[in-house]
């Protein structure tokens, strides 16, 4: 006399289901895989401003005002690098007073000027254009892509300081983000840029 056992409901679901809990584990792990080699293995973009050696440029009728971007690496490019500005905000005594003042991300340029993405081999810097300020013009100038709209021109007048918030993305490298801060007064050989 032979006596069948019942598989316990737990083997019979694990039967069913073996397929899609294959797939879903893979799926996860080549995820996990992808983000860990380009933590572990991807060019490494640095972002910085007061301690770059060109972080301000001057002309007869112009200062402007950059930041210092490095791909920190010693062998991965990183490629199609683009910069953001996606926050503006006031500081007094050290304090954000505003809300952020922009509403839309708006692409920065490379020194030059220059909207077209580059790479980044390892060991480079290049500088990014934030702010200008013009000899024959009081207020702050910005250069973006798409261009600063009417409704912010009140950003041009203020006297005082800025919060800028910069990104800067590439392929195989993870975003960086940075807070850099400038100052003016009104007088455009003043400005002073610091992270």
């Amino acid at each position: 006399m032979t006596t069948e056992t019942e598989s316990p409901v737990w083997i019979i679901f694990l039967r069913a289901f073996a397929p899609i809990i294959g797939v879903v584990v893979g799926w996860m792990l080549v995820i996990l895989t992808r983000h860990l080699e380009q933590i572990w293995f991807g060019a490494k973009l640095k972002i910085d401003c007061q301690r770059a050696p060109g972080k301000t440029d001057e002309t007869p009728a112009a200062k402007f005002v950059k930041f210092r971007v490095q791909n920190s690496t010693q062998r991965h490019v990183a490629k199609n690098c683009r910069a953001y500005l996606v926050e503006v905000h006031k500081v007094s005594n050290s304090k954000i007073v505003s809300e952020n003042l922009i509403s839309d991300t708006f692409q920065l340029p490379w020194a030059g000027p220059s909207f077209d993405p580059r790479d980044l081999p390892a060991k480079i810097t290049l500088y990014v254009d934030l702010v200008h300020f013009s000899k024959h013009q009081s207020g702050w100038g910005f250069h973006t892509n798409p261009g600063f709209y009417a409704s912010l021109a009140t950003l041009a007048d203020h006297r005082g300081t800025y919060r800028f918030t910069v990104v800067v993305a590439g392929d195989d490298a993870i975003p960086q983000t940075r807070y850099i801060y400038v100052d003016y007064n009104g007088d455009w050989k003043s400005a002073t840029p610091y992270d």
